[in-house]
């Protein structure tokens, strides 16, 4: 299990998969911890994370209450799916 854990944490280390993992309910590995437990050392922990700064981005925005801005980065679309977001242009396209 050891080296699973291993194998999770160095993908992680990409913020696209940190992102990506943190949408599907299954957070990335802190210091071997899992689950609910690594979910919650890494929002204690936000300086450690591989999206801090888009993190603090959508903390903000939900402090202000608006929400309504959609970061670039992984969402969840219609009927749940994650989908990846990124302004180009002016326009934010969906993939």
């Amino acid at each position: 299990m050891g080296m699973k854990i291993a194998g999770v944490a160095l993908l992680c280390q990409d913020k696209r998969v940190f992102e990506a993992m943190e949408m599907a309910g299954t957070p990335c590995p802190y210091d071997g911890k899992i689950g609910e437990e690594s979910l919650t050392l890494w929002q204690e922990n936000e300086e450690r994370r591989p999206d801090k700064k888009a993190y603090r981005k959508r903390k903000a925005a939900k402090s202000t209450g608006d929400e309504e801005e959609k970061p670039n980065g992984w969402v969840r679309g219609p009927g749940g799916s994650v989908v990846y977001c990124q302004e180009t242009g002016g326009r934010q396209r969906c993939d």
